[in-house]
């Protein structure tokens, strides 16, 4: 997990520099302006029933639709492309992988400067995991209301990048946290 944090901040600093250097004339951030974007998320998965966390990695596909200026609605799905492992109590091993996420937000932009903002979204978000113990493999989801803040740069008019935090679940003694790092398009 520690890595992949270490990842995060560094390409937070990298956005952060590079905010002064971008030309967009506006933010593509009002009403009527629809987007579609892929991001990759570092998860942390922590349970009530394990001794350490596991931190898989995701992509998503998101896209959205501004209904008014600075709010927009969008949809995420996404598979998992990298696995890990945790320790249970019992001292065993349990392989984790994202098999699916799917999730609807509404996000509301704060703006500052001329071509970034950020801001915080919330909604529904549904995991399905696969667990595989050294004597079964197994299948789980979870549902449940999610959170989360951002940084957005927008580097032209139809083109921007995205860091997140977000605490995608919390259910059922189960807790999935996500570092995301994307780029998106605006039509």
């Amino acid at each position: 997990m520690r890595h992949s944090v270490r990842t995060t901040l560094l390409l937070a600093g990298l956005c952060v520099a590079l905010g002064p250097l971008t030309q967009a004339e506006a933010r593509p951030i009002y009403a009527g302006t629809p987007y579609l974007g892929l991001q990759h998320s570092s998860l942390s998965l922590t349970s009530d029933r394990t001794l350490s966390s596991a931190s898989p990695d995701m992509l998503d596909l998101r896209a959205g639709y501004f209904l008014f200026d600075h709010m927009a609605l969008e949809a995420r799905y996404g598979t998992g492309v990298k696995n890990d492992r945790l320790v249970r109590a019992d001292q065993g091993r349990t392989k984790v992988s994202v098999d699916r996420y799917a999730g609807a937000y509404g996000s509301f932009h704060f703006p500052f400067a001329t071509t970034s903002s950020v801001y915080l979204f919330g909604g529904l978000s549904h995991f399905k995991a696969e667990f595989e113990r050294e004597d079964a493999t197994f299948e789980d989801s979870d549902e449940g209301l999610s959170f989360g803040f951002g940084y957005q740069i927008n580097t032209g008019d139809h083109f921007g990048l995205n860091l997140e935090y977000a605490r995608f679940l919390e259910e059922s003694g189960h807790r999935v946290v996500g570092y995301t790092v994307g780029a998106q398009v605006y039509f």
